[in-house]
């Protein structure tokens, strides 16, 4: 019964931190339009502050009430300067320059506080336990998060239920075009309605950072957490977040606690589709122009890069392009969905783990074998694929960038489980995949070349799907499904195709990256990592054939060579994506298409 007690308890505390978070974010997004990656740095920017103040007054209270007051008003500032810019763009935009944020406040923060993490020390009348009922004591600073997230959660109630500035809210949500045309200052309203999201993410990271440590991306695992109560919930529903977080969070604790009892550490378009055609066809003849020559000169410097190679004694030149090549594979194959098939997909790096782990598994078996290695990761990754299709497919918008990041964390956590095979450590691969001596992955240059013939053998996979009657189906349903159903196309069944075969290619390049670190991991599939891959796309211009490949050399070149300057360079990518995707629409290859036209 105490058990019962205590798990009840800390499962309504959790799930009131959890709605603090949903609320700010199902507000911005409701009424905003506004899908806000970088919700949950503002949470990690409102435990530093409150460490910060609190030990700069010696008073608790008095360092709270700054911290919230700071990160009011960094949220103003940053709708200001940056969001702003975003709205009336599509939610991929919204997705990629909230990415760059989180990379701006991840080392903005290792800048100013360092690497280790801080300490939050609570005042000694917060530490006593208090008497609930005969038999139960229960924390004080718990209970006081409690009253206060519940005391919060009232005050949001009335302010957006019984207020004239909560009429708007809700008008805004409904009709943010009419509230716009009676004279209300919508940007006006847009900042508070942000400022107060941010409000909110900062008081649950305050609350919870006196129980955990106060570190970098703090934030990134229970965002996801409260995108899912805002999907739950119903997104723009304040009401509904605050019951779904509060389920989530009794149910997230009562299962954990049964868990622990019980599983020991040691126990076991259709004019859009007529332009694709178009588009793509130039892309594949002799004309010469700014992107056909850049492409011609991109193929020729991967292909006699180990020429250089060992002319030069550069080994590492060898062994980053491995890696890029790598990416690029795995960004092309994002992009078949998302440039071709408009399916904005936001776990694509599930499938990079997937491949990985299914040839580190069966290596950890003694199955050493590449001719059953692969095949078996790209059976299962085309399996992942056509689970997770078959469900999010029946979605649209943002619902489907939600449900495919669910899924990919879901497999994160598990292999994160999988303490057989290293757990959150990782597994290393003590021997590559052998291939009975007809290629030697041990030797860099037949390695690079192995992976280079996948990767041009994926680009002309791609280059066939696009420009086959599948494929302009395909293209015509990004454009405009209801005219492709109306001739009589099913439009999932197409799309399930689509995206199994986009997740298998994936899954190959999973198999090539495990073979070239000699060792996966579960980072590898974490949701920062398949923001990178969107990122790849945008950037060398997504939907054109060999633009994730340009993509993904700029990107990790880019990355590399800021990193040789300094070890903060996130300080400069991130705000470049963020330029990147306000100004640099069309990525290098449409930058190069419109130079082209004169």
């Amino acid at each position: 019964m105490l058990l019962v007690v205590e798990q009840f308890l800390n499962g309504l505390q959790f799930g009131l931190l959890l709605f603090l978070l949903a609320a700010g974010l199902t507000l911005v997004f409701g009424i905003m339009d506004l899908v806000n990656l970088a919700h949950g740095s503002l949470y990690m920017m409102g435990a530093y502050f409150a460490a910060t103040f609190v030990a700069w007054t010696g008073n608790f209270l008095i360092g709270v009430l700054l911290a919230l007051g700071a990160t009011l008003l960094l949220g103003i500032v940053l709708e200001f300067v940056a969001l702003r810019h975003l709205y009336g763009r599509d939610h991929l935009d919204h997705v990629l320059a909230t990415f760059g944020l989180i990379l701006f406040f991840n080392d903005a923060v290792r800048l100013i506080w360092g690497p280790a993490g801080l300490a939050l020390p609570l005042p000694a009348w917060l530490t006593v336990p208090i008497q609930i009922v005969p038999g139960v004591f229960y924390p004080a600073y718990r209970l006081a998060i409690i009253v206060v997230a519940l005391a919060v959660a009232l005050m949001l109630y009335i302010v957006v239920m019984r207020t004239r500035i909560g009429m708007l809210i809700r008008a805004g949500a409904s009709n943010r075009e009419m509230i716009g045309a009676l004279g209300i200052n919508i940007k006006l309203l847009y900042t508070l309605v942000f400022g107060l999201g941010a409000a909110l993410a900062g008081l649950a990271g305050m609350m919870q950072a006196p129980i955990l440590t106060v570190q970098i991306g703090m934030g990134e695992n229970i965002l996801i957490l409260a995108f899912v109560i805002i999907v739950i919930g119903g997104i723009g529903s304040i009401r509904g977040a605050f019951l779904a977080a509060i389920f989530d969070g009794c149910f997230h604790r009562r299962a954990r606690a049964l868990l622990d009892a019980h599983l020991s550490p040691d126990g076991h378009r259709a004019g859009g589709a007529a332009r694709g055609a178009v588009s793509s066809q130039p892309a594949m003849i002799a004309s010469l122009n700014a992107r056909t020559a850049l492409v011609a000169l991109v193929a020729t410097g991967l292909l006699l890069l180990p020429l250089y190679s060992s002319i030069t004694g550069n080994i590492f030149v060898l062994t980053l392009f491995t890696r890029i090549v790598i990416f690029a594979l795995a960004a092309a194959s994002l992009n078949l969905i998302m440039g071709y098939g408009g399916m904005m997909s936001f776990g694509h790096a599930a499938y990079l783990g997937i491949g990985g782990y299914a040839v580190g598994i069966l290596a950890n078996e003694g199955i050493g074998s590449g001719f059953i290695q692969w095949p078996v990761a790209l059976l299962v990754s085309a399996l992942f694929a056509l689970a997770v299709g078959a469900l999010s497919l029946r979605t649209r918008g943002v619902y489907f960038i939600m449900i495919t990041l669910a899924f990919a964390q879901m497999a994160y956590y598990i292999v994160s489980g999988l303490a057989r095979y290293g757990g959150d450590d990782g597994l290393t691969i003590y021997k590559r995949s052998d291939f009975g001596g007809l290629i030697n992955l041990s030797s860099r240059v037949q390695f690079y070349y192995l992976c280079l013939a996948c990767l041009f053998g994926g680009v002309y996979l791609i280059w066939r799907i696009v420009n086959s009657r599948f494929g302009l189906v395909v293209q015509g349903l990004r454009s405009n499904e209801a005219r492709m159903q109306a001739i009589g196309f099913p439009a999932n069944r197409y799309r399930l195709v689509c995206f199994v075969i986009a997740g298998t290619m994936c899954g190959l390049a999973g198999a090539l990256l495990a073979n070239n670190t000699d060792f996966v991991s579960p980072a590898v599939m974490y949701w920062t990592r398949s923001g990178d891959l969107m990122v790849m796309v945008i950037l060398g211009g997504m939907g054109s054939l060999f633009g994730p490949v340009i993509g993904a050399i700029v990107y990790l070149l880019l990355e590399e060579a800021l990193s040789q300057v300094t070890e903060y360079w996130a300080l400069i990518m991130g705000p470049l994506l963020l330029l990147i995707v306000l100004f640099g629409r069309g990525g290098i290859m449409g930058l190069l298409g419109r130079l082209s036209r004169g």
